[in-house]
């Protein structure tokens, strides 16, 4: 017979929270779920901003910070790695309106090699789905044909 052990954070409780599960709701209506440690988010949270902005994922020291996905208030998402607060590293950002991007960031920009992929009417028609390209700055600088 195996004995089964299930672990959990303790409830936030006092003024001081460490090691712990909490919900905390700011004056400007933005509101936390998730883990803290030092009075601060750190590992799995849900973070839910009063405009309707979403992130769930990874944070450290009060920004996130690991793997997650930002879903923005107009509907496009983001997920993928995140260092101090920003896209960095490999992740994917779709569009509303279906438009992708898969590749590398750097600091909350799209910089490095990646793939884009657009669903619009004309491209599929010709059966060309995707492109590679390599962006700088946000800004896709060359394409070149798959």
């Amino acid at each position: 017979m195996s004995k089964s052990i299930a672990y959990a954070a303790l409830k936030c409780e006092g003024s001081f929270w460490t090691n712990c599960n909490g919900v905390k709701v700011l004056s400007n209506g933005d509101k936390y779920v998730g883990e803290f440690r030092e009075n601060k988010y750190n590992g799995n949270g849900t973070y839910v901003s009063a405009n309707g902005e979403t992130y769930v994922g990874n944070f450290k020291n009060g920004q996130r910070h690991g793997y997650g996905t930002y879903t923005y208030n107009g509907g496009s998402i983001y997920a993928g790695d995140f260092v101090d607060g920003k896209p960095h590293g490999k992740g994917k950002y779709t569009w509303k309106n279906g438009d992708t991007f898969v590749g590398e960031y750097k600091w909350g920009l799209r910089n490095g090699s990646g793939v884009f992929t657009k669903n619009n009417i004309f491209l599929s028609f010709f059966g060309i789905k995707s492109k590679k390209v390599i962006g700088i700055d946000d800004k896709f600088k060359l394409f070149l044909k798959e």
